[in-house]
C-alpha cells in the first residue's frame, strides 16, 4: 500500500506506450522519412527472438550480408523514437554492417515501473550474447537513443566481449530532473514545482525499492568505459538537456561529443540526419572501424 499511488501514477506517466505507439502523428513523422530496403544489394533479413531472463520473449530484426564481418546494435528509447531505428538501420548497412534493430521491452515487465535501463542492460546482454555465438563477427558497436542510449552505456560491463564502440544518443545523467520534467509536460505546469519535485523523489524511491538502487546511469559507470565513445545531443533537447551529456563526456576515458543543431529529443535523426550520418562517419574512421574511401 506504500506505494501504491505512486505506482500507479509512474506507470501512466512512462508507460503510455500503448497509446502513443498507436498514434498515427508519430507514425507518419517517421514514415515519410523511410527507406526500401531492398535498395540494400544483397541484405537478408530474418525474425529474432530470444528469452530473457526476466520471463518475457525479446524480439528483434536482423539485417545482414554474409560478407559482413561488423554488427552494429540499435536500441530505441520511449515508443515514440522506436521507429528511428529502422530508418537509420540502411545508413549502417551500406557501410558494410549487419545490424540488429532491438526494442527495450517497455522499460521493464508490463506490470512494472520504468526501470530506467537496469533491466534493459540484463536484457540486451542478453541479445549480444545470442548474436555473437551464432556468427562471429570482427567488430560490433552498440547505438543507443534516450533511454537506449543508457541502456548501451551500462551493459557494457555485464560483458565478457565488450563492444568496440558505443554511440548514445541523448542520454540522462540527471533523473530527478527528467522525471519533473515528465511530470509537468503530463500535467500542464498546473503543478507547483515544489509537488511535482516531491513526486519525482518518491517515483525515485519507488524505483529503488523495486528494483534495485542502480535505477538510473551513474558517473561511475562511464568512468569505467575502456571503448571509444560518441556522445550525439539535440542542442535544443528539453527532455534530456544537453549538459547530460556534457557532463557525462567528462568522465568517460575516449569520448567524443557532437551537438545537433536545432534537434529536440524525439526528431534528431529526421531533422539532422546530415549531421548525424557525418558524425559517426567521422568517429568511426577516427577509431579505425571503417575506411576513408568512398564515404562521401
Amino acid at each position: 500500500m506504500k506505494y501504491m499511488k505512486v505506482s500507479a501514477l509512474a506507470n501512466l506517466i512512462f508507460k503510455p506506450h500503448r497509446i502513443i505507439a498507436s498514434l498515427q502523428s508519430i507514425r507518419h513523422t517517421y514514415e515519410k522519412h523511410g527507406y526500401d530496403y531492398q535498395e540494400i544489394d544483397g541484405c537478408s533479413y530474418q525474425g529474432l527472438e530470444i528469452e530473457s531472463k526476466h520471463g518475457y520473449t525479446l524480439k528483434g530484426k536482423w539485417y545482414k550480408k554474409n560478407e559482413n564481418q561488423k554488427l552494429i546494435i540499435l536500441v530505441h528509447g520511449y515508443a515514440g523514437i522506436a521507429r528511428e531505428m529502422e530508418l537509420i538501420a540502411p545508413f549502417f548497412l551500406k557501410m558494410g554492417f549487419d545490424v540488429v534493430t532491438y526494442g527495450v521491452y517497455a522499460y521493464g515487465q508490463k506490470t512494472a515501473l520504468v526501470t530506467f535501463g537496469n533491466h534493459e542492460s540484463d536484457d540486451l546482454a542478453r541479445i549480444i550474447k545470442g548474436i555473437l555465438k551464432t556468427k562471429k563477427y570482427e567488430t560490433y558497436g552498440l547505438y543507443g537513443h534516450s533511454l537506449g542510449a543508457n541502456t548501451v552505456l551500462k551493459v557494457a560491463g555485464k560483458l565478457k566481449r565488450q563492444p568496440d564502440f558505443i554511440i548514445a544518443n541523448a542520454p540522462f545523467n540527471k533523473l530527478e530532473e527528467v522525471l519533473i520534467v515528465h511530470l509537468n509536460t503530463w500535467f500542464g505546469g498546473i503543478i507547483q514545482l515544489g509537488t511535482l519535485q516531491k513526486l519525482a523523489w518518491e517515483i525515485m524511491q519507488y524505483a529503488g525499492d523495486t528494483w534495485g538502487k542502480d535505477v538510473l546511469l551513474r558517473m561511475t559507470t562511464t568512468a569505467k568505459l575502456s571503448m571509444p565513445v560518441l556522445y550525439l545531443h539535440g542542442d535544443a533537447d528539453k527532455l534530456n538537456p544537453p549538459y547530460m551529456s556534457e557532463q557525462l563526456q567528462q568522465v568517460t576515458p575516449h569520448a567524443t561529443r557532437v551537438l545537433l543543431p536545432g534537434a529536440g529529443h524525439l526528431n534528431t535523426f529526421t531533422k539532422t540526419r546530415v549531421e548525424i550520418e557525418q558524425a559517426i562517419k567521422t568517429f568511426l574512421q577516427t577509431i579505425d572501424i571503417i575506411e576513408k574511401e568512398g564515404l562521401k
